[in-house]
């Protein structure tokens, strides 16, 4: 997919204009930022919608409704001044940051079996799963402290 392809997937905001001029001036950088970034938003923008299955008291936590919206709040924020002031690097860190900052209260099915039961699905690595080492000790832990589970249930730590 070129820039073009990608521009049409991004917000239209001053950040991401800027963000695209200032690295199409640039053929020193062996990083397809924009491709990365439109990555980052795909994986991040279809995660973040299980929020509100976790958390249906929540606002919506979409692409839509959410993400794409707060691209113009930092537009109007920071000013256009500001953000033409900033190098290509920190506008990609600041769009990956305004995609990713409620990524850590997603947890997909896949993620959730795993906290739940401690077992990787079959066909799957441990890298594959985005979760703490201890994220399925702490759950059990959790869930004992609630007497959700009894005090008899074992507390091993299992890592992915």
């Amino acid at each position: 997919m070129g820039n073009i392809e990608i521009l049409r997937e991004l917000p239209k905001c001053e950040l991401i204009r800027v963000l695209a001029e200032k690295v199409s001036l640039r053929d020193d950088i062996d990083f397809l930022v924009l491709g990365k970034l439109d990555e980052f938003r795909q994986r991040v923008s279809g995660e973040v919608s299980q929020i509100n299955v976790l958390f249906p008291e929540y606002t919506p936590h979409d692409e839509k409704y959410h993400l794409k919206r707060l691209f113009y709040v930092a537009d109007t924020v920071l000013g256009g001044e500001r953000i033409q002031a900033m190098n290509p690097a920190e506008l990609f860190v600041l769009a990956v940051a305004l995609y990713g900052h409620d990524w850590g209260m997603a947890v997909n099915e896949i993620e959730k079996n795993y906290i739940i039961s401690g077992r990787i699905p079959n066909g799957m690595k441990p890298e594959d799963l985005w979760i703490l080492q201890d994220e399925n000790y702490r759950f059990r832990l959790f869930a004992r402290d609630q007497q959700l589970i009894d005090e008899e249930t074992p507390m091993t730590l299992s890592h992915p």
